[in-house]
């Protein structure tokens, strides 16, 4: 079972909770359920509850990232309607970067390169896993360190491949990481191993 705790602006809080996938997730205030949706494809769809005060919520998943609008922001990212979710953004930023040193960089070398080293490929599919590492890292915990380390392999990255083109995906990657060490970290999931039969205050 996993959980998350989200604040709200009147001092109080959310509690979701749900197993693996999306599925079977409850939305409780104040010890109470206040609605419950079955599957991560409902989820996808839109789950739309009322607080008891009549203030609406609505659970959206998007990319297996949990969304909650409530007036006029996501809770999650900290982000408001119209606004760029700088984190999630330098999340991408990470796999796609993560990806193309992994993958794509070594058979564009091997293709066209007259200069074509192993030892050039191997540095960059290390350097890609890593990328791709510390994007799962960030996701999975929030944390910022990830994007500055992720900005100082940017160099490294370079020397293996110093090419324009390697040159101006790395400057892109860490325009995005920086901004994303300016961004608010996104809320996240904690694993909780939970008594069924125990009372469901007992993580209140």
């Amino acid at each position: 079972m996993k959980e998350l705790r989200v604040p709200l602006e009147n001092g109080s809080s959310l509690l979701l909770q749900w197993t693996s996938g999306w599925n079977n997730l409850e939305v409780y205030y104040q010890n109470k359920l206040l609605g419950y949706c079955p599957d991560a494809e409902a989820l996808k769809l839109g789950k739309s509850i009322q607080l008891p005060d009549g203030e609406p919520l609505t659970l959206v998943l998007r990319e297996d990232n949990l969304e909650i609008w409530y007036r006029g922001a996501d809770l999650i990212s900290q982000t408001r309607a119209g606004e760029v979710d700088h984190f999630q953004r330098a999340v991408n930023a990470l796999q796609v970067v993560g990806v193309i040193q992994l993958i794509v960089a070594p058979v564009i070398i091997y293709q066209f390169s007259y200069d074509f080293r192993w030892s050039m490929v191997l540095g960059l599919a290390i350097a890609g896993a890593l990328i791709l590492g510390l994007s799962y890292w960030a996701k999975k915990t929030g944390n910022k360190t990830t994007f500055w380390i992720g900005i100082a392999c940017c160099i490294p990255a370079f020397l293996l491949w110093p090419s324009l083109l390697n040159g101006g995906i790395l400057s892109v990657l860490a325009y995005f990481l920086y901004k994303g060490t300016q961004a608010p970290p996104p809320l996240t999931a904690r694993q909780h191993e939970m008594d069924e039969t125990g009372p469901l205050d007992q993580n209140m």
